[in-house]
Order: C-alpha cells, then sequence, then structure tokens
C-alpha cells in the first residue's frame, strides 16, 4: 500500500467513526422528539416536555422513549410490541456505538507501519480493575459501516413512530421486510409487523 492509499484509507475510518457519532445525536433528537409529542398528546406543555426530557443521553432517552411510548399505546398490544421492538434495535445499535466510540483506536497513528487497516487494532479502559483495567481490541473495519446503515435503519424507525403519535396506529406504518426485519412504511407493503 502506497503512503497515499494508507493516507485515503485513514480518512474513511475516521470519517464513519465521524458520521456515526453525528447519527447518533439524530438517533437521540429523534427519541427526544417522539417523546415530546407524547407527553403534548397527553395534555403537557411543550416547555414543561423540553425541560423533563433535556439532556439525556441515549440510553435515558430510550428508556423514557420506551415507558412513554407503551403508555400511549397501552390499549393496542401489537403497537406494543412494535415500540418494543423498535426500543431493542435502538438498544443494540447504541451499545455497538459505544463500543466503537470508547476505544482508543490506533487508526493512523501509533505505528507508522501499517499497512492496512482492515483490521483495526485498539484499547478501551475498563472499571473491572480485576482483568487489569484495559483491553485490548481488534475490529473488523467493514463493521463500522455496517453500524453506520443499522443506524440509518433504527432512525428511520423511531421517525416513522414520530408520525404516528398524531394519530396513526403503529401497526399500519411498519412492516416486515422478506427477512423478517422491521422497517418503516405502509404495513401492506409486504407482511403486517
Amino acid at each position: 500500500m502506497t503512503p497515499e492509499e494508507r493516507e485515503k484509507q485513514i480518512k474513511e475510518l475516521y470519517s464513519i467513526i465521524g458520521k456515526i457519532t453525528i447519527k447518533n445525536e439524530h438517533m437521540n433528537k429523534s427519541l427526544f422528539t417522539c417523546s415530546l409529542f407524547i407527553l403534548q398528546a397527553s395534555g403537557l406543555d411543550q416547555e414543561f416536555g423540553n425541560t423533563v426530557l433535556a439532556g439525556q443521553n441515549v440510553e435515558t432517552m430510550r428508556r423514557t422513549f420506551t415507558s412513554l411510548a407503551k403508555k400511549y399505546y397501552q390499549e393496542d398490544s401489537k403497537d406494543i410490541e412494535i415500540v418494543e421492538e423498535i426500543s431493542k434495535i435502538v438498544d443494540s445499535v447504541n451499545s455497538k456505538r459505544n463500543n466503537l466510540i470508547h476505544h482508543v483506536w490506533y487508526i493512523g497513528w501509533g505505528n507508522e507501519y501499517t499497512e492496512d487497516y482492515s483490521i483495526a487494532d485498539g484499547h478501551a479502559l475498563r472499571k473491572d480493575y480485576k482483568k487489569g483495567g484495559f483491553k485490548l481490541s481488534k475490529q473488523n473495519t467493514t463493521e463500522f459501516y455496517e453500524l453506520d446503515k443499522r443506524m440509518d435503519h433504527a432512525i428511520a424507525l423511531v421517525q416513522r413512530l414520530v408520525g404516528c403519535i398524531v394519530g396513526f396506529k403503529p401497526s399500519k406504518n411498519f412492516y416486515r421486510d422478506s427477512n423478517g426485519v422491521l422497517q418503516p412504511g405502509k404495513a401492506d407493503m409486504e407482511k403486517k409487523a
């Protein structure tokens, strides 16, 4: 690999990590908006809703969103199942994102001898000092790009649910694709959710 090719690969990896970081904020804002709409639909003034919801990270916002949405759709078990599935997808994506972001990756530094970053070396600190307080990692960098796509999917699901709060049923606004994966869209597009 030439130095130029190496530099290009480094920039691409930094770029995807940056995209994941930004998309995390989009996901948090979508969870926030859905929760705010539920609070407003339930009679709480927007300023109070903003005050209650402000400052939450994705994990606490996901928990708040899940509790509010399940309460909001308490009369329909199919809608609650969709909310729970969206919550699980967001949780899984957020866990992967946290693992990626909270590592120190030796991409472009640490040594000048690495010629290919298709496998990224890195480390993360642990709170469990019985295990040394340190975790070394190797990760196939294609997983960074897969996470980016999974984040897009999770965000689309939450954003579709935001639209449902104004009076549409989730069971009519989501469907399962041919692989059984929950997708945003009209329920009659493939199999009903």
